[in-house]
């Protein structure tokens, strides 16, 4: 992990100690190479209120991307969940609020990404994720970058948002893998009925 050492100088008021499990190597990487430095900066910016707005922002629109994928694998048939995968554990300290909200993110995001890498490629799985980065992206930009002069969601919302994915997803041919035993982690089945109880008390 990139930077842990910046994260445990860092005497806050908020600490939590945590340990990521994720089983995709795009969230892996993200985990390693960015999430230590992006929460840094966010404990950094967040004594100033327009930024810590902006982070909220982004966050927000992270949230909204996820919500869209997560109705999008709950109507996945239980035969297409991902078999075991080989899970890497991350230990890592959170030092805020915001450092959690992007935690949670992440790891949702990977739970998401094995079932969608279950049925479709990485380049396939990769477009009906690119809101969700897209957003991700723009929090990177809000954190280490100048801001744009206006910060607004993308038009449309959640509902654009879902089209889209919807759109991309229905549009690709599943071509089915070679049998294989189905089944996931218990850490995994953890993840989606936490998601499902999750999304079904906001709807």
């Amino acid at each position: 992990m990139k930077e842990a050492d910046k994260i445990e100088r860092i005497n806050s008021k908020f600490s939590e100690r945590v340990v990521a499990e994720v089983v995709t190597w795009q969230c892996s990487r993200v985990f390693r190479r960015d999430f230590n430095r992006m929460t840094y900066k966010m404990f950094l910016l967040s004594s100033k209120f327009n930024s810590q707005q902006r982070i909220i922002l982004r966050l927000h629109e992270m949230q909204t991307a996820l919500h869209v994928l997560q109705n999008l694998v709950n109507k996945m048939p239980a035969s297409s969940l991902p078999a075991e995968k080989t899970i890497t554990k991350l230990p890592m300290r959170l030092v805020s609020p915001e450092a959690k909200i992007l935690f949670d993110a992440l790891v949702t995001m990977d739970a998401i990404m094995a079932c969608l890498l279950s049925l479709h490629d990485e380049q396939t799985t990769d477009e009906i994720c690119s809101d969700f980065f897209a957003a991700y992206g723009r929090l990177k930009h809000a954190l280490f970058k100048n801001p744009p002069a206006r910060d607004q969601a993308p038009a449309g919302g959640a509902d654009q948002l879902e089209a889209s994915a919807v759109a991309t997803a229905e549009s690709i041919e599943v071509v089915p893998a070679e049998p294989q035993h189905v089944g996931l982690s218990i850490k995994l089945r953890s993840i989606f009925g936490s998601l499902r109880k999750h999304f079904s008390e906001k709807d």
